[in-house]
């Protein structure tokens, strides 16, 4: 049975069985293995931006590494076949506030593709070429 939620809003475990994953991200996010990757499998340049997003912590959301997808910076499926799978992601806590779960904050999702802490922008789209 397929859901109708959009890929980035689906919360298929609970989650407190969520693996959190913490700062700073692994910088090999594009690929599971050491090879280079082909042409083709290369991210596409969704933006040379970011784009904030309020979200809950606690929330998990399905980003995007292709570039492909129409609902950047969140996976919708475009990546089927590139090589790339989206990253999930569990937005953390305020670091001021480690115990609030309700309030939104405004993460800054990378568009780009190329930043080292996916999937917070840390300015590579600045290094790139238009």
């Amino acid at each position: 049975m397929q859901s109708t939620l959009p890929l980035h809003r689906l919360a298929t475990r609970p989650i407190i069985q969520l693996r959190r994953l913490a700062f700073p991200f692994p910088s090999r996010h594009l690929s599971s293995s050491s090879r280079r990757l082909t042409p083709a499998e290369q991210p596409k340049i969704a933006a040379y931006e970011s784009i904030g997003v309020s979200l809950k912590p606690g929330e998990e959301v399905w980003w995007c590494r292709c570039g492909r997808s129409q609902e950047q910076p969140f996976c919708d499926g475009s990546h089927e076949g590139t090589g790339l799978e989206p990253l999930q992601w569990l937005v953390p806590p305020p670091k001021n506030k480690p115990d609030d779960t309700t309030t939104p904050r405004t993460i800054r999702f990378c568009q780009c593709k190329h930043t080292k802490t996916p999937p917070i922008c840390d300015g590579s789209h600045k290094q790139l070429k238009k």
